[in-house]
């Protein structure tokens, strides 16, 4: 992907990113020990297929934004001031294959302001912690009361999409980022 082909993604589609830094790959290795422990892959899955990262894109005007959450919370940012070109060769985009209408891109737009309105930051050793949960509860879900403020990327990227189009996504609010990369209601976006 270029910046060139920017214009080809829509409001409501995904960005994966599977980032090259070290903790970049920490996240990514967490995610695939998640994934063998939940059956979700198996020990042929590759290190390099688990994202690290994900956001939800959205235009506004003739800008693209990208709302995702990062340690200082869920934001929305114009996606060329924080991704360079460079970048994207490490990332892929998934779109609906139902494509979202014109109100479904509002919602996703209002809920992508409303997450970063009602967001906190979280710092590193939140991450850490949080790891450490899952690794030995299980899911969690952090959806209920004051943690609904708290959302980790993959969990903002669901939970935008599913407000617009609910049957893409499984009814529970326990969500990991395997029911992003194995959801069959996406297909990746081919880039020409």
């Amino acid at each position: 992907m270029e910046y060139k082909h920017l214009s080809q993604i829509k409001t409501g589609d995904i960005l994966l990113k599977y980032g090259q830094q070290n903790f970049s790959k920490l996240i990514s290795s967490f995610m695939w020990v998640f994934g063998l422990q939940n059956k979700y892959i198996t020990y042929k899955t590759k290190l390099a297929e688990i994202p690290s990262h994900t956001g939800t894109f959205v235009w506004l005007g003739d800008m693209l934004f990208i709302c995702e959450s990062v340690k200082e919370g869920t934001k929305i940012r114009r996606f060329t001031e924080y991704y360079k070109e460079d970048d994207l060769l490490h990332c892929k985009v998934l779109t609906p294959i139902i494509p979202y209408n014109n109100k479904e891109k509002e919602t996703i737009k209002n809920k992508a302001f409303y997450f970063e309105e009602q967001s906190l930051a979280y710092g590193v050793p939140s991450l850490f912690v949080y790891a450490i949960y899952i690794l030995t509860f299980g899911k969690i879900n952090l959806f209920d009361g004051i943690n609904s403020k708290f959302l980790v990327c993959y969990q903002c990227t669901i939970s935008i999409g599913s407000c617009a189009k609910p049957e893409n996504w499984k009814p529970d609010l326990v969500m990991d980022i395997f029911d992003i990369i194995q959801n069959k209601n996406y297909k990746f976006v081919d880039f020409e």
